[in-house]
């Protein structure tokens, strides 16, 4: 279109109307400036004012558009002359609108790609090849550091821990977290590396909380049976000061003790080692341990130990009887390092049990009228084969009584054998009201058996519990 043309075309039309640019102005509501800088080739009329002012000179828009009027017998042809020249403009700008947006879209590309490799430089995925802590001073108090997906990550003795390279190149533990540096799964896996080489390693018997520590540091990754995913990273000495209390977990209720003892000897074989040991009485005897307890002839130990069970004090004993947990070097082999007697958990022992290292409890929070939860930890190391079988009895005058049955009929046991997993657990979901009933409010305890792979001898266990206005 020619601007210039179009304004004095204009400017023609609005004389030949005998009005001046004021009266079109007012006529149009703008003002006889724009009129002005319409007819002098300065401004285009805006689109929304074509109509109007059309009607106003008595054109049409294609006239006003090609800057003179068109005889009639031609008006047809030059409209779509005009038209196609409109489409032709119009398609010229909308490649150059295409190539203008191509060209903005590779440069958006690039910057996107340049800040994703410069924010990966700053924040590159950690190989973690080892753990690092800023101590603290005393005293020692168990700090909630932050919390990750739903997980509390506690400190205990410590500002921060860092992950770092092979490089040595630490990063900030939470900060590695949140810029997805690291997770909690590949910090788990680095754990589960390092067992044997650097970390000992042991798993509580409430689900499957796992324990790491050397000489130097501890971590606790809870995973109990009530769903506790908490993580705990602390001084070396965060196991002792806790005694138990952590992953939701009350003051242990499982006894820990320490003994003292000599390396005399060791014979060593693929799976683990015989090693005799001497106490502080001078009393000796040859225990067999796994061989990831690094431990070598004429150095002493402190031995540390956790048991549900009474027994008597001896080596062999503590070694059949009770699980254990750590060991470091000392020289204090002139006395036991141990004030507690090794009597543990007694309201724990069924007054029915036959099974040594076997107990049976109820889930906190399942007892009801018609069932309960039991949770059978087994320690004895003994493969004991569960099967779905129980019995309820109730302690009537101070004897034990089967629960009548109120079933008519047969009825019969699943004939499936159950054993415990790796974390020494084994579940049951007892529902005895289709055999016994609803239970009334007294004392009972539900009895169960258990048999080894190689015998048909059956062993019997229970656990008892009192109904007192339950559900």
């Amino acid at each position: 279109m020619d601007q210039v043309k179009i304004g004095k075309f204009i400017a023609k039309l609005r004389k030949e109307k005998k009005m001046t640019q004021q009266e079109l102005a007012e006529r149009l509501n703008v003002t006889d400036r724009a009129v002005s800088n319409w007819e002098n080739g300065r401004r285009m009329p805006d689109i929304s004012f074509f109509k109007p002012l059309c009607s106003i000179l008595g054109i049409t828009v294609n006239e006003l558009m090609l800057g003179e009027k068109i005889p009639k017998e031609v008006k047809i042809a030059k409209a779509d002359d005009t038209i196609l020249k409109t489409l032709n403009e119009n398609q010229k700008n909308e490649r150059k609108q295409k190539k203008i947006l191509c060209v903005l879209c590779v440069l958006l590309l690039l910057i996107l790609v340049g800040i994703f490799f410069g924010y990966k430089r700053m924040h590159p995925n950690i190989d973690i090849y080892s753990l690092n802590f800023n101590y603290l001073d005393e005293p020692n108090e168990l700090l909630n550091a932050f919390t990750y997906k739903g997980q509390n990550i506690y400190y205990y003795g410590i500002e921060n821990a860092f992950l770092c390279d092979q490089k040595q190149t630490c990063f900030d533990l939470k900060e590695s977290l949140d810029y997805k540096q690291s997770s909690l799964k590949r910090i788990q896996e680095y754990f589960t590396y390092q067992v044997g080489l650097s970390l000992n390693h042991f798993v509580l018997y409430d689900g499957g909380t796992n324990i790491y520590y050397n000489e130097n540091y501890a971590a606790i990754l809870c995973n109990t049976f009530e769903g506790n995913n908490d993580i705990y990273f602390g001084k070396r000495e965060m196991l002792d000061a806790l005694d138990g209390k952590y992953c939701g977990h009350e003051k242990s209720s499982i006894q820990k003790f320490v003994r003292t003892y000599h390396i005399e000897n060791i014979q060593e074989s693929n799976e683990d080692i015989k090693v005799t040991l001497i106490n502080n009485k001078n009393e000796r005897a040859t225990v067999t341990v796994l061989n990831n307890y690094n431990l070598f002839v004429g150095k002493t130990y402190e031995f540390t130990f956790y048991t549900f069970e009474n027994f008597s004090d001896t080596i062999s004993n503590i070694f059949e009887n009770s699980v254990y947990v750590h060991h470091k070097e000392t020289e204090k082999i002139g006395e036991e390092q141990i004030n507690e007697p090794i009597v543990v958990n007694e309201k724990q022992i069924s007054e029915l049990s036959e099974l040594e290292n076997v107990v049976m409890t109820i889930k906190e929070g399942t007892l009801t009228r018609k069932g309960a939860t039991v949770i059978i930890t087994d320690i004895s190391g003994k493969n004991y084969i569960y099967g779905t079988w129980y019995r309820i009895e109730q302690r009537i005058d101070g004897i034990w009584q089967e629960k009548d049955i109120v079933l008519e009929g047969n009825y019969g046991w699943d004939d499936i054998a159950y054993h415990i997993d790796y974390t020494g657990h084994l579940v049951f979901d007892i529902n005895w009201e289709w055999l016994y009933g609803i239970l009334e409010n007294g004392y009972y305890r539900i009895v169960k058996s258990a048999s080894l792979p190689d015998s048909l001898e059956e062993k019997y266990f229970s656990v008892e519990f009192e109904i007192n206005n339950q559900i």
